[in-house]
């Protein structure tokens, strides 16, 4: 593929599309791409000669998820999670050779053996190490929310975590650690239960070793906040929504701090990454009916609480660990043609903001798209690789392909590593270690797990 084409910019903040880097360049029609070399045909993926193919598995029918691939923190493990109201189907791959497993169920239910009452289910999270499952629930059976913890392994003991009083309309739950999740649940709904009289609503700190060990955060912030809707940060800081969808928090569970910062509700956005010390957030503005906000990406900077634009018209980004930010787009691609040409081909490239240096520069990934698939490309940087996968959705004459390409940040190198002929969007996710890629086209009727090493090393 070739190099890179490098731009710099003498100002911040990066003002639109990542064509401000590269006003003065002229426009030329799209050019026809040369013949693709010959490649290994794997199930509906085509692969180029340098990608090793670790292994290969057809799912089970109906095995739908939009969750990407759970890796164990050693990488000798692989879990697919189809989430039921009650816990969640596992599809497991496990050894060096990610050999597969019987699938099995994660179904939590409460009472006994010979009445066993069904939960349903509010939220769930794997914790960071891909090895447990937590959820949250309402139980029918003694009017009650618990919280339930479990190993993402075939017969294994379910851990009952928390119980509450009553029942609720939602809960959010996370892990702040191996031993910590992080609970928002919502005020309880009306029944005839007295004890569903009790408010609880709140954002608690559960401990998984001990059952009934909670502590509920006290925060003083100037609204009251929506406890089942936040994000949490790697180093246990969180955005939340106030009640009414006006505000955005700061949390700072740690100094017990709550802070309004310059975003917008969540219903207007979407957070895709915090920097390393959680210092800045990057995050995508969300078209709806609703609202009239452009498609774009921004940075917001919490100590001046100040925000720039990084790109637009476009919907993902992520930082890297140096601190610099990757964002596929393309220098043709602007709001403007977005609306009156969104068939238009364009070509996909990679821009590597680099805030200290104040300057992007763009490289080219050898693939050219409609103008609306290129603005809802994604990628999935891995910090072990010094590298992002980047996806993008590829008119074929009448059909859709699903391209995915690596991109080295070290050695400022691109090079393909499948063209799945599925509709569907895949999902996908780096191994721990960085050497290998999990890639699932989970939405068809009976799904494909891939799992490649990817040629840039």
């Amino acid at each position: 593929m070739s190099s890179g084409i490098r731009a710099a910019l003498t100002v911040l903040p990066m003002l639109g599309l990542l064509t401000t880097a590269c006003a003065a360049h002229k426009r030329h029609k799209p050019v026809p791409l040369p013949a693709p070399p010959p490649r290994a045909v794997v199930g509906p993926f085509l692969l180029p000669a340098q990608v090793r193919v670790v292994a290969f598995h057809r799912l089970p029918e109906q095995f739908n998820t939009p969750i990407p691939p759970v890796w164990q923190a050693d990488g000798q493990a692989l879990s697919l999670l189809q989430i039921t109201p009650a816990g969640a189907k596992v599809a497991r791959f496990g050894g060096a050779s990610l050999r597969e497993e019987k699938p099995f169920d994660l179904s939590m239910q409460s009472g006994s053996k010979d009445q066993p009452s069904p939960l349903s289910q509010l939220d769930f999270a794997i914790d960071l190490q891909g090895a447990r499952l937590a959820v949250v629930a309402n139980d029918a059976s003694d009017n009650s929310v618990k919280v339930f913890v479990r190993p993402l392994e075939p017969d294994a003991k379910v851990d009952l975590v928390a119980t509450f009083p009553g029942q609720v309309e939602s809960a959010a739950i996370s892990w702040l650690s191996p031993d910590d999740l992080l609970l928002g649940l919502s005020a309880t709904r009306p029944t005839d239960s007295a004890a569903a009289s009790a408010e609880f609503a709140g954002i608690y700190r559960l401990s998984t070793k001990v059952h009934g060990d909670n502590s509920q955060f006290v925060l003083d912030c100037t609204r009251p906040i929506n406890p089942t809707r936040f994000v949490l940060s790697p180093h246990g800081r969180a955005l939340v929504n106030s009640s009414r969808g006006t505000a955005v928090y700061l949390l700072d569970f740690e100094r017990f701090a709550c802070r309004r910062v310059a975003l917008p509700s969540f219903a207007r956005m979407q957070v895709l990454g915090w920097d390393g010390d959680d210092s800045r957030i990057l995050y995508a503005s969300v078209l709806s009916a609703r609202f009239s906000d452009e498609l774009a990406v921004f940075e917001l900077e919490f100590g001046n609480n100040q925000r720039r634009r990084i790109g637009a018209p476009m919907a993902n980004a992520a930082y890297t660990k140096s601190g610099k930010i990757v964002i596929p787009g393309s220098q043709r691609l602007s709001p403007a043609l977005l609306r009156a040409k969104p068939d238009m081909l364009v070509p996909v490239q990679l821009g590597v903001f680099d805030k200290a240096a104040s300057e992007i520069t763009i490289y080219p990934l050898g693939l050219w798209t409609g103008a609306a698939m290129m603005a809802q490309a994604r990628l999935a940087y891995s910090a072990a690789a010094d590298a992002a996968a980047v996806d993008v959705a590829v008119p074929v004459g009448n059909q859709i392909t699903q391209e995915l390409v690596e991109f080295s940040l070290a050695s400022r190198h691109a090079e393909s590593i499948t063209t799945a002929r599925v509709n569907q969007r895949l999902v996908y996710s780096w191994s721990p270690s960085g050497s290998r890629l999990a890639i699932c086209d989970c939405a068809s009727e009976q799904g494909n797990l891939l799992v490649v090493e990817p040629p840039l090393k």
